[in-house]
């Protein structure tokens, strides 16, 4: 209720402006309204987000990445204005720092879109892995593409930094590729503990990475290997 008075407050006084300024816009919402909405900016109906202007959006890029409120629609809506021409284009063209802005607007993307991601450093990654909800596709593509661009195509070349950094996206990898991770797992073991988007299969896979790395007689095993 609080974050809908606050929301409902900042519209009144930008629509307050009159139509001549929300004619000349074509939105009534600027970067400061966003940021000064904070998380209730994810209030924002699809109609306001696809009528931001170029530059507002591109102002407001990481803020509204990081706005984990956005239902799958919204997020649709703000990839769109992120594919505008006039603002980073194709998503195949995005540089690493609109990828790593867009954060968990990059959900609104297909698998097929995210596939078409040029991601060479876990950095990247890591701004969106850092996200839960998600599909497993995306997961798959975004770490196909860092794996491809980042490391040769080599899983061999996944070392512990990597699959710590990488977040949700260490669930992007098949069980054979988890398989040949028993080197990176031995670090990033805690980190992979915290994974919420592995399917069955792929949690079988850690677990089985662990019995190797830490013996199979889990009582044997240390409080900081269990947590």
């Amino acid at each position: 209720a609080g974050r809908e008075a606050v929301y409902g407050t900042i519209l009144d006084g930008i629509t307050s402006g009159g139509q001549t300024r929300r004619k000349r816009s074509g939105s009534s919402l600027t970067c400061s309204d966003i940021k000064m909405l904070d998380d209730a900016a994810s209030q924002m109906t699809v109609s306001q987000i696809s009528g931001l202007a170029d530059s507002e959006f591109i102002d407001c890029a990481a803020t509204l990445g990081s706005n984990e409120g956005w239902d799958q629609t919204q997020k649709v809506a703000l990839v769109e204005v992120a594919g505008r021409e006039t603002v980073w284009g194709s998503h195949s063209t995005w540089e690493e720092d609109d990828i790593s802005n867009a954060g968990i607007m990059v959900q609104g993307l297909s698998a097929s879109q995210i596939a078409m991601f040029n991601i060479t450093s876990v950095d990247t990654l890591s701004s969106l892995g850092q996200y839960e909800g998600w599909e497993a596709t995306q997961l798959e593509a975004g770490f196909t593409t860092f794996l491809t661009n980042g490391n040769g195509g080599s899983i061999s070349n996944v070392d512990s930094t990597d699959l710590a950094s990488m977040g949700e996206f260490g669930c992007g990898a098949s069980t054979t590729q988890i398989a040949s991770m028993g080197s990176a797992y031995a670090e990033a073991s805690s980190d992979v503990g915290t994974l919420t988007g592995c399917s069955t299969a792929q949690q079988e896979a850690y677990a089985a990475l662990a019995v190797t790395t830490f013996g199979s007689d889990v009582s044997t095993w240390s409080e900081s290997t269990i947590t």
